[in-house]
């Protein structure tokens, strides 16, 4: 990284290299069944490095929920872009929803399944960032919805926020798929199949009038 000197740079690396194996563990057995010696193991590093860059290992999730967090609000900031309309807003939000869980896996799961093998009631405070983040998005995607609804695009009166709420289950529903390791997982391409078709069925449902 430029204006980083060469120290700085071995640090950075050292800490992405143990967050990259704490967020593997973390996900994979849950963060009751992580221990600190595994995350120094799995990111070859001595277990007193990890704790001269984190406290405990809730420290260590707290920055991996920190890197999840700074990354959904990027993908969704630009869905939300002012200069898109609030129709293109809904689509650029499943488009940005499937980058994010492609781009960015670790933090897409840390995210839309908190509660997975409670894997978080250790720590409370990450669960409620986490619920706190999910309904902000609910939240934009209502906002948008109700703007198309009166700008006449959207056809009917649908209750903006549970076609939110549906609208994020279901795209969490689809994407658990692509991230499956058995004979149910779908690859990229089988997956944007799926949601084209959704999303089609939902369109027209929502943006096509109803005749009679």
């Amino acid at each position: 990284m430029t204006g980083q000197s060469r120290v700085e740079r071995r640090k950075a690396e050292t800490r992405h290299r143990i967050l990259a194996a704490a967020e593997s563990l973390i996900l994979a057995q849950g963060l009751r069944a992580t221990t600190v010696d595994q995350v120094a193991e799995q990111a070859d590093v001595g277990k007193g490095t990890i704790y001269g860059y984190f406290a405990s290992k809730e420290e260590i999730f707290a920055a991996l929920l920190d890197q999840a967090l700074d990354a959904d609000a990027a993908y969704m900031d630009e869905a939300f872009r002012e200069d898109n309309g609030p129709v293109e807003q809904l689509y650029a939000v499943g488009e940005q929803y499937v980058r994010f869980c492609l781009e960015r896996p670790g933090s897409f799961s840390i995210l839309a399944f908190p509660d997975f093998d409670r894997r978080y009631e250790q720590m409370p405070a990450a669960a409620e960032r986490i619920a706190d983040r999910i309904e902000l998005q609910v939240g934009r995607v209502a906002d948008a919805i109700t703007r198309a609804t009166e700008s006449g695009e959207i056809h009917g009166e649908p209750d903006p926020v549970a076609t939110a709420r549906f609208l994020h289950g279901a795209f969490n529903g689809v994407l658990t798929f692509h991230l499956r390791t058995d004979r149910l997982h779908l690859d990229e391409q089988s997956l944007r199949t799926v949601l084209e078709q959704g999303i089609g069925l939902l369109a027209r449902a929502l943006f096509e009038p109803v005749e009679g």
